[in-house]
């Protein structure tokens, strides 16, 4: 069964979003991810096309079309740089989207919010999300360390669609030259995937910061208001969850528009 949109939620208003606001921070979040991702692009095309040149007969000889040696040269590829821009870029825009959920949570329970903790709490998720974009994790002194936990590196995605892109266009028997003109235009250097990657995070911030601020304004319980693409969102979209669920659960998938309604102590659903 296809969801067909969130319904209202149970404390009988919709929750108030400065969506204007939001988009704004969207649009520069887009804007930031597409220049690092423009630059990169022609850099992992050529690496890629001259590390085919270089193995052209291992790789012919490979009896799994090459994708292990593929995915060898990627990693053989220097992305911290990439990780050093990206990391700077998504910085400014998750702690503008964290600070926003977090004050307008805050407005909508009655409560005034402390500008003063809410841009230290931005910061410090900013901080610990944006490392993990990167492969990175902050510990308590701030240092960067490696992150074992790979799942939101946003290099260690690129790396599997241009792998799995690099194979596909050597079993259609293409040259060095012609998939490396290829990679400059696929979809893991494009605009589309900037917005995609702003709009997702955009929405992990703000909805971190939101339920930030319904606990500062004391606030046990949130409802979820979902259900706009999938069955889990339509699934998900009424329940009533903790706030430390909702933190672990913010977003369903990229892309995902779920939002979380407070739910003062004591209310009682008619």
């Amino acid at each position: 069964m296809k969801a067909v949109g969130p319904r209202k939620p149970i404390l009988g208003r919709t929750v108030k979003v400065n969506r204007t606001a939001l988009q704004a921070i969207r649009d520069a979040l887009a804007a930031a991810v597409a220049r690092v991702l423009a630059k990169a692009g022609p850099k992992a095309a050529a690496h890629v096309r001259a590390e085919l040149v270089a193995n052209e007969a291992e790789i012919a000889a490979a009896s799994d079309g090459g994708a292990g040696i593929i995915k060898s040269l990627l990693l053989r590829f220097d992305w911290s740089q990439w990780d050093d821009q990206l990391h700077a870029a998504v910085l400014p825009q998750i702690i503008a989207a964290h600070a926003q959920g977090a004050e307008e949570g805050m407005a909508a329970l009655g409560a005034a919010a402390d500008r003063e903790a809410v841009s230290a709490d931005a910061i410090k998720y900013a901080e610990a999300r944006g490392a993990e974009l990167v492969g990175k994790r902050r510990l308590a002194d701030g240092t960067l360390v490696d992150n074992p936990n790979g799942k939101y590196v946003i290099s260690n995605a690129t790396r599997e669609m241009i792998r799995d892109h690099v194979v596909s266009g050597l079993k259609a028997g293409n040259s060095p030259y012609e998939i490396e003109k290829s990679i400059q235009k696929h979809y893991a250097f494009s605009d589309a995937r900037a917005e995609t990657i702003a709009r997702t995070e955009t929405g992990f911030a703000y909805n971190r910061g939101q339920v930030g601020g319904y606990r500062a304004a004391g606030c046990p319980m949130v409802e979820v208001i979902d259900g706009d693409y999938d069955d889990e969102c339509a699934q998900a979209d009424g329940q009533v969850w903790t706030l430390e669920r909702a933190e672990d659960e913010p977003l369903e998938h990229p892309n995902c528009t779920r939002t979380f309604a407070g739910i003062p102590t004591g209310f009682q659903e008619e």
